[in-house]
């Protein structure tokens, strides 16, 4: 959900504004069949099994952002375009769910792995210039950068945010 506010100054500079609202929710189920034939080391004894386990996970987030744009047309066959948009401060939850059924398909298990962390998203520019041929055509040229180094990973555990931070930082180009 965005909320924006735009202006007009003399058409000459266009202002813009945004404030993003973010959320997200992904949900994986796996599903899995185990048989076989286990032995007994200690007797020998034989005996069949047949294990179903069932593993949830769900990802639930927000966040919020800021955008702002900016166009100057000093003459009216040309223009400048100029954006920024800040990172994007995720607040996140995970959970991972582990349920075991044995052959008889009885109970057996559940554990469960909840873990919250902030997330923060890379900042973003961007510029463009355009000339405008009357009504025959334009051209335009754009150029955009995004600094992934700067996504940031925050968890209650410090060393896995360090971590996970560190490894951000490596796999950059």
């Amino acid at each position: 959900i965005d909320f924006s506010f735009g202006a007009n100054v003399s058409n000459k500079v266009f202002l813009g504004a945004s404030l993003g609202l973010a959320s997200f929710k992904y949900t994986s189920i796996e599903k899995t069949n185990e048989m076989g034939l286990y032995i007994n080391p200690s007797n020998n004894v034989t005996s069949n099994y047949n294990v179903d386990y069932t593993r949830n996970f769900n990802s639930n987030g927000s966040g919020i952002n800021l955008k702002l744009g900016l166009i100057l047309k000093p003459v009216n066959e040309f223009r400048i375009g100029l954006s920024f948009e800040s990172p994007t401060w995720y607040s996140v939850t995970d959970n991972y769910k582990d349920y075991v059924y044995d052959n008889k398909q009885s109970y057996s298990g559940k554990d469960s792995y909840p873990v919250e962390y902030k997330l923060n998203t890379p900042l973003k520019l961007n510029g463009g210039l355009a000339y405008f041929f009357g009504s025959k055509g334009f051209i335009s040229a754009d150029v955009g950068f995004v600094d992934y180094s700067n996504i940031r990973f925050k968890s209650n555990d410090n060393t896995v945010s360090q971590t996970t931070n560190n490894n951000i930082q490596k796999n950059q180009w």
